[in-house]
């Protein structure tokens, strides 16, 4: 059950609802640090955030409905995670600079937030495979299989954020490092713009 967790929690980031986060969390990540320590401060309360969603399906559901229930709460969040994420994108673009400590505390809430975000997105997608596996044998342990999952989830983030680092390291001296990071505010906002009018039911 292990592998199939690890199998899914690797290839999910490949799907369109996985994939920007790696740009979000890698490139992002690093307007929101005043240092390098407070770098790794924010990815640890990103990792743990993660962990700690996770640890809640591993050892306090053991039902598929219950899950998916668990999973519709986490959307109360998508509120404050839209706001925060305007805010944030519209930082990256350059209308407004956030203070160096209120930076230090909106990196932490930011990490939080989609660190929530990352977990619901990822969680509610194993749903329809785990409820298959399910039926076929009875006796599926889901606590080996988010096991497995969060493993490979941890492994890919641990590996954007030390590359990242090195590369923002390696290149922030140059032009088209900011460039990069504007054009990354520009997708978040158009992004929670349309998760906004989605809520509302607006139909394109």
């Amino acid at each position: 059950m292990v592998v199939y967790g690890l199998v899914f929690g690797l290839f999910s980031f490949l799907t369109p609802v996985i994939f920007p986060f790696i740009f979000i969390i890698g490139i992002g990540y690093q307007k929101l640090a005043t240092s390098n320590t407070k770098y790794w401060i924010n990815s640890f309360v990103l990792l743990f955030t993660i962990s700690c969603i996770y640890a809640i399906f591993i050892f306090e559901f053991d039902d598929i409905i219950k899950l998916d229930y668990l999973v519709l709460l986490l959307i109360y969040f998508k509120i404050i995670y839209v706001l925060i994420m305007l805010v944030f994108s519209l930082a990256l673009i350059g209308f407004f600079n956030i203070a160096y400590k209120i930076k230090n505390v909106f990196g932490i809430l930011v990490s939080i937030l989609i660190g929530i975000e990352f977990s619901a997105l990822f969680i509610r997608m194993s749903l329809p495979m785990y409820g298959s596996l399910l039926a076929n044998d009875n006796h599926v342990d889901f606590s080996m299989l988010y096991f497995g999952e969060i493993l490979a989830v941890s492994a890919i983030l641990i590996m954007i954020l030390l590359l990242s680092r090195r590369l923002h390291t390696k290149y922030k001296d140059k032009s088209w490092s900011e460039n990069i990071s504007k054009l990354l505010g520009l997708y978040i906002f158009i992004t929670q713009i349309f998760s906004i009018l989605k809520m509302f039911n607006v139909n394109f």
